[in-house]
C-alpha cells in the first residue's frame, strides 16, 4: 500500500500465472545473466591461509566466463501525497495496524538518524511502549521498525491492538511522533538509544558467518567493507536536533499509510 509504482508493492513470491509461464530456457538465461564473474563478491573471515585459499579459487574458477547484463534500478518513492488506507478482513480476535511512510534508504545520511529514532520509540522501556501499553492500555503489542534496504526506505508502527480502540490506537501512534515533532529527546534517552544500538550491532556480527555475510552485503551495494566503523560513527554523531529534523520531514502527519488486518 505504501508504493504505488516501485517492485516493492508486489507480492515477492509472484503469482502462479506468471510462474507457470516460465520456462526452463527462461530460467537459464537469467541466470547467465545474473551470475557471472563481474558480479561476485568473495569474502573470507577467519583463522585461515590466504594465500592458499586463492590459488584453490584460482585453480577451481580461471575458466568461469560470461559477461552479466545489467539490471535498471527503478526510482525511490519518497513521497506520499496524503492519508492511504487499506483494511483487510480476518479471522484473528486483534486487530493488526501498521502506520507506514516512505524513509531514507540505507547508506543515506538521515538513515543513521532513522535508527536512532525507532530504538526510542521501541522495546520494552521505549516511547510506544510505555505509552500506548503501560498507561493506556491500549496495545497487546507495539513497536517501531524500518526496512534497510540500499533502494528504497520505509519507516513504520506496527500495533496489535482491541479491534474496538483502532482509531484511539491510530490517535496514539500520531501522538508520539507529534511528541518527537515538538520536544527535543533528552540527553540520556538518545545516550541509551546509541549504545542499544552500537551494542547490538557488535553482538550480531560476533561469528565468522556474521562478519562475513555483512562485509559481503555492504560492497555488494557499495557502501564499502569498512561500513561497519561508519555505521557506529554516523549513530555517534546522531543529535537530539537531528531526530527533531528527522521527524518533521520524513513522518508528517498528513501523509502516511495506514493498513489495518482484523475481524
Amino acid at each position: 500500500t505504501l508504493f504505488l509504482s516501485h517492485p516493492y508493492r508486489l507480492n515477492p513470491t509472484g503469482q502462479i500465472e506468471q510462474l507457470l509461464r516460465f520456462s526452463r530456457e527462461d530460467l537459464i538465461n537469467h541466470y547467465q545473466k545474473l551470475i557471472a564473474p563481474d558480479r561476485i563478491v568473495l569474502t573470507i573471515v577467519g583463522d585461515v591461509d590466504g594465500e592458499k585459499i586463492l590459488r584453490e579459487l584460482q585453480s577451481k574458477l580461471y575458466s568461469w566466463r560470461g559477461n552479466s547484463a545489467s539490471f535498471p534500478l527503478p526510482a525511490a518513492e519518497n513521497e506520499i501525497p496524503g492519508i492511504r488506507t487499506e483494511r483487510k478482513i480476518s479471522r484473528t480476535r486483534q486487530a493488526h495496524l501498521v502506520l507506514g511512510f516512505p524513509a531514507p534508504a540505507k547508506g543515506e545520511p538521515d538513515h543513521f538518524t532513522m535508527k536512532v529514532v525507532e530504538t526510542i520509540l521501541s522495546r520494552i522501556g521505549g516511547r510506544l511502549f510505555i505509552e500506548l501499553r503501560d498507561k493506556q492500555g491500549l496495545a497487546y503489542a507495539v513497536s517501531a521498525f524500518s526496512m534497510d534496504d540500499p533502494f528504497q526506505g520505509a519507516f513504520g508502527i506496527y500495533a496489535a491492538t482491541d479491534p474496538t480502540a483502532t482509531d484511539k490506537m491510530r490517535e496514539g501512534i500520531l501522538g508520539e511522533i507529534r511528541r518527537l515533532q515538538e520536544e527535543e529527546v533528552s540527553f540520556q534517552e538518545l545516550e541509551r538509544a546509541k549504545n542499544y544500538l552500537i551494542g547490538n550491532y557488535l553482538i550480531a556480527r560476533q561469528t565468522n558467518a556474521s562478519k562475513a555475510a555483512d562485509i559481503t552485503f555492504n560492497e555488494l551495494f557499495g557502501f564499502g567493507s569498512d561500513f561497519g566503523q561508519q555505521y557506529q560513527a554516523g549513530i555517534k554523531k546522531v543529535s537530539s536536533a537531528d531526530i527533531l529534523k528527522f521527524a518533521r520531514t520524513y513522518l508528517p502527519l498528513d501523509r502516511y499509510v495506514l493498513t489495518i488486518l482484523g475481524p
